[in-house]
């Protein structure tokens, strides 16, 4: 699966992506159109040895922009994304908003 880093509309590469990231000041506490990709350590993760079925999970349910990375952090690549892999795992998010999945 193949992750594309984006600059204001622009596909660039993930070195360019991270050097202009660092730039900026990093990534912002809160989930905005510039966090993309993000990267969830905790919430998210799984167990090393569940990366692949986790991924194939998402292959299943058509959800592409979204894979575990090979130490179980799951990364997403955008809010549509993160809309499907919230509800795969029937999980909510209290914060959620306006095009976010905030749960039932």
């Amino acid at each position: 699966m193949k992750v594309a880093y984006r600059i204001n509309g622009k596909t660039v590469s993930r070195k360019e992506f991270t050097r202009k990231r660092a730039k900026s000041g990093g990534v912002p506490m809160v989930g905005s159109a510039s966090a993309w990709p993000m990267k969830s350590d905790i919430a998210l993760r799984c167990h090393p040895d569940q990366v692949q079925e986790f991924n194939a999970i998402y292959a299943q349910r058509g959800i592409t922009g979204a894979r575990h990375l090979p130490n179980g952090a799951c990364e997403i690549t955008c809010n549509n994304a993160r809309n499907q892999v919230l509800r795969a795992w029937q999980l909510k998010d209290n914060d959620a908003g306006y095009g976010q999945y905030a749960g039932k």
